[in-house]
């Protein structure tokens, strides 16, 4: 079951809207009022990351909430990054860093971020 319906609403619902269907569904599974200790865990989860952005959208981009990509293949993880993380992570350093310490940075970054690519490839 994914986090949206979880909380009964849509992929693209607003982070009001989002409460608003936590808010109804506590009240209806909260364990002090006789619900279901489960379902208000779930709940609560998918609250969580779908009202945190950043969550929310490496949930979106890979509908696992720890961002692991598994191959369906094999059981084996194949990524905890993304395709799109080397960008983040560039505009990231570019935006706190200033010079040749940015150009280092985003360097390493890359490196690694290859790095991982390579190892996952084989």
């Amino acid at each position: 079951m994914s986090l949206y319906e979880r909380l009964e609403v849509q992929k693209g619902a607003s982070g009001e809207e989002i409460k608003k269907a936590y808010m109804k569904m506590a009240r209806k599974h909260h364990p002090d009022k006789g619900g279901d200790a489960e379902i208000f865990k779930g709940m609560q989860e998918a609250y969580e990351v779908l009202t945190d952005e950043k969550r929310r959208q490496i949930y979106d981009m890979t509908g696992s909430i720890d961002g692991v990509i598994s191959n369906s293949n094999s059981s084996k993880v194949v990524s905890r990054f993304p395709t799109f993380l080397p960008v983040c992570l560039a505009a990231e350093v570019c935006s706190s860093s200033v010079g040749a310490v940015r150009d280092r940075a985003i360097r390493r970054t890359f490196l690694s971020v290859s790095r991982i690519s390579t190892a996952v490839s084989s």
